[in-house]
């Protein structure tokens, strides 16, 4: 993570065993609720092994992949493993993101609310890969910086700044959940200042990069992102409604760098604020 701040393009999850993910709708309006399937690739271990190579060009330069590891139902060490080492040695991934806090499948927190059981999975899948690893943190916990400082201490190259926040729909007829698996993980425009937040926070508890995740959707949405200290922004729920929203916000970003006579790098972590007390006051 040594490249200018950009854009990043998060791929589905990876899990390792396909038959996590159920079958009853996951994708819910207002900001995105989701659960089960939605935007899990599903394909198992074979497939990570066997998929397509695929590099892209986009409007920031070459663009690969960094696959999203998530968990099987009852998830242990050696599924993280498994995956994590069928990407060593494999071409067209940038990195591997280790998603220790998904919502959405069986198991999916369980690495993410102890920094001993994180720094447990992350230094395992450390001595198998060959490839910068990241370590998507989760939102729903207390305090987000003891386990990213358990992951940078077990050989995290960067970390992702959040999941998604846990949420629920209740079809009140039916008196039932409205999705498969009754919780699922709330992203959108909604969760950006919870994201904003946690990003601030971490980021000036590590030495690490971070990768800021939640509700960007708009050039000034990654800017701020920037300034409160991530090094770089992933793009999901908004090219659910645009395709071509990671595009049209990269061109936007270099328009307002231009208009203002700055690099991205200029305003990595440049906050005028603590996070303690009020903000300084202009005289």
């Amino acid at each position: 993570m040594t490249t200018a701040p950009a854009v990043v393009v998060p791929t589905n999850e990876l899990l390792a065993d396909p038959g996590a993910v159920g079958s009853r709708p996951s994708l819910l309006g207002r900001c995105k609720l989701q659960a089960d399937h939605g935007g899990h690739l599903g394909r198992g271990v074979v497939g990570a092994r066997s998929g397509p190579r695929v590099a892209l060009t986009g409007t920031l330069g070459p663009l690969t992949f960094a696959p999203n590891l998530a968990p099987a139902p009852l998830a242990t060490v050696e599924d993280f493993v498994a995956v994590s080492e069928a990407f060593s040695g494999m071409g067209g991934i940038a990195a591997v993101e280790l998603n220790l806090s998904c919502p959405n499948v069986d198991g999916g927190l369980h690495f993410s609310t102890r920094a001993d059981s994180a720094a447990e999975v992350v230094s395992a899948c450390r001595r198998v890969l060959d490839k910068p690893l990241w370590v998507k943190l989760s939102p729903n916990v207390t305090d987000t910086v003891p386990l990213a400082r358990a992951c940078e201490e077990s050989g995290a190259d960067a970390l992702t700044v959040c999941n998604t926040l846990l949420g629920l729909l209740v079809d009140w007829k039916s008196r039932e959940p409205l999705l498969g698996r009754g919780y699922g993980g709330v992203s959108g425009p909604a969760v950006l200042p919870v994201a904003m937040r946690l990003v601030h926070q971490v980021s000036r508890s590590v030495s690490i990069p971070v990768i800021a995740s939640g509700g960007a959707s708009s050039p000034e949405d990654v800017l701020a992102f920037l300034v409160a200290g991530a090094s770089a922004v992933q793009i999901g729920t908004a090219s659910f409604r645009r395709p071509d929203a990671i595009s049209a916000i990269a061109d936007g970003m270099r328009s307002l760098l231009k208009e203002n006579g700055l690099a991205a790098s200029d305003l990595v972590g440049s906050l005028n604020w603590d996070g303690r007390g009020e903000k300084p006051r202009e005289n």
